[in-house]
């Protein structure tokens, strides 16, 4: 299975998670993204770590000013988690409204 080549070093920083995100979930199990970024992505790291643990394998290949290559494997299936509510797939768990989100205080 071949490896997806993904340099978001030209997209806006706020469309660049989502871009990485959405790339991977539409990954079959197996497969790689080969990110290309001009920072090494932690914030990054730390998102897949809280929304997709156990779901991925991240190599860094390349880390030099301005050009920072990871292998971001997809090694299972999985739902991603918000990493501070409810899991996506329950609704019942979420507020109904702001202001229950006040009477829950």
């Amino acid at each position: 299975m071949a490896d997806i080549e993904l340099d978001v070093r030209e997209i806006p920083k706020p469309q660049r998670h989502s871009t990485i995100f959405t790339a991977f979930d539409g990954l079959p199990v197996g497969a790689a993204l080969i990110l290309t970024n001009d920072h090494y992505p932690q914030h990054l790291q730390d998102e897949f770590e809280a929304t997709r643990a156990g779901a991925y394998d991240w190599r860094p290949l390349v880390r030099d000013h301005q050009d920072y290559r990871i292998r971001i494997g997809k090694t299972a299936e999985a739902e991603p988690a918000a990493p501070d509510g409810p899991p996506a797939d329950n609704p019942a768990a979420a507020p109904d409204s702001a202001q229950q989100l006040l009477a829950d205080d």
